[in-house]
């Protein structure tokens, strides 16, 4: 396990993203296969391979906003699933990525991982983490436009949300509800209304 974390940072780009825009951009050259590691090893059961796979990832993200954004919507999925680890080691680097995600990316840009990642997630405690972090999301980000560009999407997020307002787990019914009306606030109350209306 020693010898894969270690070949995991050195296969990672730590060294290169310290070496600046001609580090980052040999990152960029060769993203795809960066990319592959973390998919690779996020799952690792292995704490530690699981804690350098993430701090290297919330490093990596500001860096490389723009080619990680095509795959927020398969990482997040895999960030929140250890969110709920039993170890600390391995909790903390994901709220570190999280917290990046957030503050790198738009809601319009997150639908689609916050919808992928709510589906993927078989713990109440993991969906929880989703519904709450997309709370956050919707209160910092506005929409640019008068309609979300991701109308579609925002419409499926809100009938993932329906059946857990329902939940017996009493956490994450309070959850849905406040995302709902989170949603109806801070983004986009027409898209709300319409959807209520429709059902």
């Amino acid at each position: 396990t020693e010898i894969y974390t270690l070949s995991l940072h050195d296969a990672l780009p730590i060294s290169l993203l310290q070496q600046g825009p001609r580090g980052i951009q040999e990152i960029v050259q060769s993203f795809e296969k960066v990319m592959k590691l973390f998919f690779q090893h996020l799952d690792d059961p292995h704490h530690k391979v699981a804690q350098a796979a993430l701090s290297t990832l919330a490093d990596l993200i500001p860096a490389c906003r723009k080619p990680f954004e095509s795959y927020v919507e398969r990482i997040l999925p895999h960030v929140f699933s250890r969110l709920i680890d039993p170890k600390e080691l391995v909790r903390q680097p994901c709220s570190s990525t999280l917290e990046t995600v957030g503050k790198t990316y738009g809601i319009d840009s997150l639908l689609p991982a916050l919808l992928r990642s709510l589906d993927e997630q078989r713990s109440p405690k993991a969906k929880l983490a989703v519904i709450e972090f997309a709370i956050g999301s919707f209160n910092k980000h506005a929409s640019n436009t008068e309609g979300s560009g991701n109308s579609g999407i925002l419409k499926l997020w809100l009938a993932k949300l329906t059946p857990l307002v329902h939940d017996k787990n009493t956490k994450l019914k309070e959850a849905a509800i406040t995302c709902i009306i989170s949603v109806y606030t801070h983004f986009d109350s027409v898209a709300v209304l319409n959807f209520i209306l429709s059902l």
